[in-house]
């Protein structure tokens, strides 16, 4: 009996923690920890995975590593992955933003000035 309790209380906490144990889109959350926004994340980026087989991962940082500028640290977090991935990067205390791809050929799938540009769009650009 107290091996099916332990049983029941296991699979409870798995289910009540899957998306922080199976987050694949966000990759790393040092910042936000909100389950809401984990969920509506991963819902996001498998549903655009599903449909053109491109991964969207987000990772939000505290700080990057000593010694390594955002664009390293993508290129080392980006080498992990065989598929077509875009990876969405935000430090908080270094106040950076960023987009890297690890195809070149990702990028025409957008602007990564424009994406990166406080002006929201053309009309307030002018």
């Amino acid at each position: 009996m107290k091996l099916l309790r332990r049983g029941l209380y296991a699979l409870t906490l798995i289910l009540l923690f899957q998306t922080h144990l199976f987050a694949e889109y966000l990759y790393k959350d040092e910042v936000i920890h909100n389950p809401k926004f984990t969920e509506e994340v991963e819902t996001l980026g498998s549903t655009l995975y599903k449909k053109t087989g491109i991964s969207l991962r987000l990772m939000m940082l505290k700080e990057l590593p000593k010694n390594m500028t955002m664009y390293e640290y993508e290129k080392k977090i980006l080498s992990q992955f065989q598929e077509p991935t875009i990876l969405l990067t935000f430090s908080e205390m270094n106040s950076q933003v960023d987009i890297e791809a690890n195809d070149q050929s990702l990028y025409k799938y957008f602007d990564k000035k424009q994406v990166l540009s406080p002006v929201t769009s053309y009309v307030q650009a002018l």
